[in-house]
């Protein structure tokens, strides 16, 4: 069964890119589409206009951009649920009385990976058609968390270990294969289109979260933030030239976009949240 699972990522792996070590920097014009969530309701913010659209937390939002994969519960009992943007036909992916969370798409869009925690915490992925149950893709036996789905696999965080250790499971790997190298508890790991890696990581005592890039073909971080707090969360935008995060640099957590080389920040909201507005999902 494990290698049946791991067959899945054949068929959801997008081609490897043609330029594997260039980071693209420069930032767009186009005014970004971005699911987020806020006071227990995930939103679409169209450039314009904020949206409610469906009440869960976590949106993903599927590559073609037409669906949005989230996630409904009370914090130990956690489901994944799939909607169209707009936040009509929603159907529930898992039923069980785990904590099922963290939903992120294949790249193809056919599949759902997912981080299911009882005692323990493994990666699972299932049909986002609902056409066929769960499969167990990791056997770490310990505490698999933060799945992002891209071009070389699935990458996921083990936070059993300490500091914690970022893994990807290829389409060919029998075993997770450890991918970013210690710094301090990497997390909210996202993919870039050109195969790079964004991703947090704690500084000063776990005080600081700052973010950070490790290019495609390239051993040497490069830390894209600097502010004293909390930045964190960060979705790279579909073609690459931006990357959307949270931050609490203005006393409360909203949304900040930025070009991927780390300049340009600026908030994607202009006006302050009456409440936070967390975990941004760009809509392509």
């Amino acid at each position: 069964m494990r290698f049946a699972a791991l067959a899945i990522l054949v068929a959801c792996a997008d081609p490897e890119p043609d330029e594997p070590n260039s980071v693209p920097t420069p930032m767009t014009d186009e005014v970004p589409r971005m699911a987020f969530e806020s006071a227990g309701r995930i939103l679409l913010y169209d450039g314009v206009e904020t949206v409610p659209i469906v009440a869960g937390r976590r949106p993903a939002v599927s590559p073609d951009g037409t669906q949005i994969a989230f996630v409904r519960g009370d914090g130990t009992n956690e489901e994944i649920f799939v909607a169209k943007l707009d936040g009509s036909d929603v159907r529930q992916l898992t039923n069980n009385a785990l904590e099922d969370s963290k939903p992120t798409w294949s790249p193809d869009g056919a599949q759902i990976a997912f981080a299911r925690t009882d005692d323990a915490g493994e990666i699972w992925t299932i049909a986002a058609n609902g056409s066929e149950p769960a499969v167990q893709v990791t056997f770490r036996g310990g505490l698999a968390d933060e799945p992002t789905w891209g071009v070389e696999g699935i990458l996921f965080v083990d936070e059993a270990e300490d500091p914690w250790v970022t893994y990807l499971i290829g389409a060919n790997d029998a075993e997770p294969t450890q991918r970013l190298d210690n710094l301090q508890y990497e997390n909210d790991v996202s993919w870039g289109p050109d195969g790079s890696i964004v991703f947090s990581a704690f500084l000063d005592n776990n005080q600081n979260e700052e973010i950070y890039v490790l290019p495609s073909g390239s051993d040497e971080r490069i830390q894209l933030t600097t502010f004293p707090g909390e930045d964190d969360e960060a979705d790279v935008s579909p073609d690459g030239t931006q990357i959307a995060f949270e931050s609490d640099r203005d006393g409360i957590l909203d949304l900040y976009v930025m070009a991927a080389d780390g300049s340009d920040v600026r908030r994607l909201i202009p006006d302050l949240p009456e409440a936070e507005r967390r975990r941004p999902a760009w809509v392509p």
